[in-house]
């Protein structure tokens, strides 16, 4: 039986650009309800005023309260384990099936805090390659929707 699963991105960073906004929501509006699927943007701290690691420290603090009431953590981290779609798909199937409450953080323009790290569930990485997190956004969302049309055998998803 499906339950309603709370899916969160929950990122460091609020500016996106707009070609980037418009394919986050061209993928969003397409996911089914039950996903309840939500994008959260923080502020980023002021990189000129204090130092890398208590940027870190403070911003890896302002992503574990938004995300204190989920039961599954994923780190997006350059080392994390890169998925494949039925990956995806697996983990979707499983997340809904037990009605879990999912978040996925992305940190700001230095990565993740150690706490965030340690904390996390799980630690995903999209590819070796440094991307820009708000693209990565942009390519986690439509990787749950690929997902998604997986779970239903819609055509969208081709092997």
């Amino acid at each position: 039986m499906i339950q309603i699963v709370k899916i969160n991105i929950i990122a460091i960073g609020n500016k996106l650009p707009e070609w980037i906004s418009n394919g986050i929501h061209h993928y969003e509006k397409q996911l089914p309800k039950h996903l309840n699927f939500k994008i959260i943007q923080l502020e980023p701290q002021n990189r000129k005023k204090q130092n890398i690691a208590k940027v870190k420290e403070i911003e890896g603090e302002m992503l574990l309260k938004e995300a204190e009431n989920s039961n599954i953590l994923i780190a997006m981290d350059e080392h994390g384990q890169q998925k494949s779609t039925t990956d995806l798909k697996d983990s979707l199937d499983q997340w809904s099936q037990n009605g879990d409450n999912v978040s996925i953080i992305i940190g700001g323009a230095d990565g993740l805090s150690s706490k965030c790290l340690e904390s996390s569930s799980e630690k995903w990485a999209l590819s070796r390659l440094t991307l820009p997190h708000s693209m990565a956004r942009l390519l986690i969302t439509e990787q749950l929707f690929r997902a998604y049309t997986l779970t239903i055998n819609h055509p969208y998803h081709r092997e």
